[in-house]
């Protein structure tokens, strides 16, 4: 796709919406495994106990199902104007 605006080659919209359902995909199974990390610690490590950094394990996976869906957009989006 070239950069000028004027340019009309859009992809058809079940693309966007497989897009899309690849993002969701990437925070669903984050998340899955954010609950059970997080359920898992709650249960062995003492509730006192703030976590590393202060946050629970389940929320850094959390963050980074968030971050890697935020990479897969970056990477899509300099593949798009790549091309």
């Amino acid at each position: 796709m070239s950069l000028n605006p004027a340019s009309t080659d859009a992809k058809p919209i079940t693309d966007y919406i497989e897009e899309g359902a690849r993002i969701a995909s990437i925070l669903l199974v984050w998340g899955i495994i954010a609950v059970a990390v997080g359920w898992l610690f709650d249960d062995v490590v003492a509730a006192s106990d703030p976590g590393v950094f202060g946050l629970n394990i389940g929320a850094i996976f959390w963050l980074t199902g968030v971050l890697n869906a935020v990479l897969y957009v970056a990477f899509r989006t300099v593949d798009h104007y790549r091309r």
